[in-house]
């Protein structure tokens, strides 16, 4: 079994010992593209029909696979959902890192927006993403997977914000933290679908931004 680093990098799955060389390296790229599809249509059909309805046998179907391709390449279903988990937060960290590389001092309003913006778009991966969770609170062993998956993720925006000009003046582990509970809590009101989302998303967006923009002052 392996995982996606949280970085979107793919490391080689521990449990391959194929030959090496160029011959070796087809087993493994088909084993990565493999590993892809499963994730994309597990994805779709998680959306479509909620994590619970879905089936192993779903997915091998959706994918074209066979369950033995399934489990070369994930343990059950909640290790392919904790897989999507990292997939999706090391996409949205790689962004945020190439925006502070490119320009660090570009306006905070998009750091912020980068962060916590959601659009209608993002809806069925927000639902998905809470009833895991969900689901995870009363299966201690899940839980503490989830926990860990919140401990890298923390840890790796840390590392972002601490590479910015600004890091000494402000602990950046502090700021991911609030972030990224900030970002829970958006992602928990736009489910309700009552209208009261984007107040709250602007309100939470603007005091990031003021936060940001403070941090990019030089002190006096």
């Amino acid at each position: 079994m392996y995982r996606e680093r949280i970085d979107g990098q793919r490391p080689q799955p521990t449990h391959f010992a194929g030959p090496v060389g160029a011959t070796g390296q087809r087993p493994l790229r088909r084993r990565v593209h493999t590993r892809e599809i499963l994730l994309t249509s597990a994805e779709q059909l998680f959306i479509e029909r909620g994590y619970a309805q879905v089936s192993v046998s779903d997915i091998c179907g959706a994918a074209g696979f066979t369950r033995g391709a399934f489990y070369s390449s994930f343990a059950d279903k909640d290790d392919l959902m904790l897989a999507l988990f990292d997939q999706h937060a090391g996409e949205r960290l790689e962004r945020l890192r190439a925006m502070l590389t490119d320009a660090p001092a570009r306006n905070a309003d998009e750091w912020a927006q980068s962060l916590l913006a959601v659009t209608p778009q993002d809806r069925g991966w927000i639902l998905l993403f809470l009833e895991f969770r969900l689901l995870a609170v009363r299966q201690p062993e899940l839980a503490a997977k989830i926990d860990h998956h919140d401990e890298v993720v923390t840890a790796a925006l840390a590392d972002i914000l601490g590479q910015q000009p600004w890091a000494s003046r402000f602990p950046a582990p502090q700021l991911a933290k609030f972030l990224l509970a900030a970002r829970e809590g958006i992602l928990a009101r736009t489910v309700r679908d009552d209208g009261s989302a984007p107040d709250m998303v602007r309100a939470v967006i603007a005091v990031a931004t003021k936060a940001f923009a403070a941090l990019n002052t030089d002190p006096e």
